[in-house]
This record gives structure tokens, sequence and C-alpha cells, in this order.
């Protein structure tokens, strides 16, 4: 920023003693003088509506809202982010509100709702709107009775989140405890992203390896995609399958035993 000050266009050395003086030369100071106030006014309150301070000025009160504006290369220590505690909620809503906070926390006393006030959320549009919005919420349920709805407009993650009931938008829990699910949106709210960042996803489209030991919270599931025909019917070691009446497994490449399932 160029400052429009200009502490020479002031003659230092008008008057000069012991003589007589043009008022031209008084009228020249004054008016350079009550210029360059003018510019300094204008320069302060430039910068006292735009730069981001560590605490409010004299008569005013804080805000630093960068509306959007970009801070390119930072470097960051010791941040923190926005927290609000919502406490114990028995029923009802629990209203997120992204300007408010960037996480937040709940204790369920009940079964609850999450909402999303309506435009708070970055915009489609809009000089400095654009960007990733992200919320935290931290639950901790104390009784799996409790289930958490989620808004309609949470549309992606939700396949694969553990717990979720697509028909009625909600998560049921398995066990008492601390869980996390992290909410995005890119469009002002319209749709959201949710993810469980302790707990993962529920769907692995891959092979999964395993290195020590794996425990399940929950039922253990195995889908049948495939039931061999004989004993050396393809198959790798370790693989399983199932009928309504015999329990398959590949002890080698290609080399399957089965046992007998019988009522108990």
């Amino acid at each position: 920023m160029s400052s429009n000050i200009n502490p020479y266009n002031i003659d230092g050395t008008f008057p000069v003693a012991g003589q007589d003086n043009s008022s031209q030369g008084f009228r020249d100071n004054f008016t350079n003088i009550k210029n360059n106030f003018a510019f300094a006014q204008s320069e302060i309150n430039d910068l006292q509506t735009k730069t981001i301070l560590t605490s409010a000025l004299s008569g005013q009160t804080i805000s630093n809202d960068m509306a959007g504006t970009q801070i390119v290369r930072p470097q960051l220590r010791a941040w923190t982010e926005s927290y609000i505690d919502l406490g114990l909620i028995s029923t009802g809503v629990a209203s997120l509100d992204f300007t408010q906070a960037s996480v937040y926390k709940v204790l369920t006393g009940g079964s609850i709702t999450i909402s999303f006030p309506t435009g708070t959320w970055p915009a489609v549009s809009g000089q400095g709107a654009l960007g990733y919005g992200l919320l935290r919420l931290w639950v901790i349920v104390t009784n799996t009775a409790h289930i958490i709805t989620l808004p309609a407009s949470v549309t992606a993650g939700v396949a694969d989140l553990i717990g979720y009931n697509a028909a009625t938008h909600t998560i049921k829990f398995t066990e008492n405890g601390t869980y996390v699910f992290d909410f995005s949106s890119i469009d002002n709210g319209t749709n959201f992203l949710i993810e469980d960042p302790v707990r993962g996803r529920r769907v692995v489209r891959d092979n999964l390896r395993v290195s020590g030991n794996l425990t399940v919270a929950g039922n253990t599931i195995v889908s049948n995609s495939y039931v061999p025909t004989e004993s050396n019917s393809s198959g790798t070691a370790g693989q399983i399958s199932y009928t309504n009446t015999h329990f398959y497994v590949c002890v080698s490449t290609n080399n399957w035993l089965r046992a007998n399932l019988t009522a108990f």
C-alpha cells in the first residue's frame, strides 16, 4: 500500500524570521497540511476496516471477518478451532451452525436430530464465497437405544456409514461410547458428505489384509458370492463359504473341505 501523504510538500523554512513573508506561502502550507490530514484519515479508516487485529481498537468491537479472502503460504503454530459443547440433549434437535464453531460436542440423553441452519455454509457463487466447509461432531452415546437422525441433505458417504439406515436417515450404535462424524459441503449446505474418521467405512471395496488381531464389534456376516462344487474347485487357502447344508473351507490352493451343518 502506497500512502498519499506527502511530508515534503510543506515548506519547513517558511516563514522566514526577521522579514516580511508572502501570505501565499502560509496558504500553500496550510492547504498541504490539510490535504495530508485528509489522506491520513482516509488511510487509517481503510486500515481499521480491513486489517486483522489481536484486540479491538479503542471504542470499537473486533470482527476479523475476512469474508473469504485467501491467505497464501501461511505457517500456523499452536492453532485451534472454534468449539461449542452443547451438553446433554435428551430429545429434540442439535443445531450445528457452521458460522459459530468448527467442532461441536453432544452428550445423548435420548435420540436426537441433527440440523444445519441454512445459509451458513460456503456458497456456490459470489466473490470470496467459494470454499470447502468442514464441521466435526463429537458425540458421546450413553445408551444404544439413542439414535441420531441426519438431515436428508446428507447424501454422500452414507452408503459406507456403519449403523446407517437409508430409509429413516438414522444412525444406530451397538455400543456406548464416543463417536466422531465429519460433515462437509461446498454448495451452501445443499448436499453434505459425512465421514466417520474413527470407525472408518463399513464397506471394503478392495482386498483387506490385517496384520495382527482383528476385533469386530457386532455381528460378523459373511457374504456368499462363491460356493465350490467339487473338492478341487478353484479357491485360495483360507477362503470360506457356506450353504444351507454345508460349511466349506479352502485349506490350500484348489483344495476344499466341508462339514455338515445340523440344527442344535
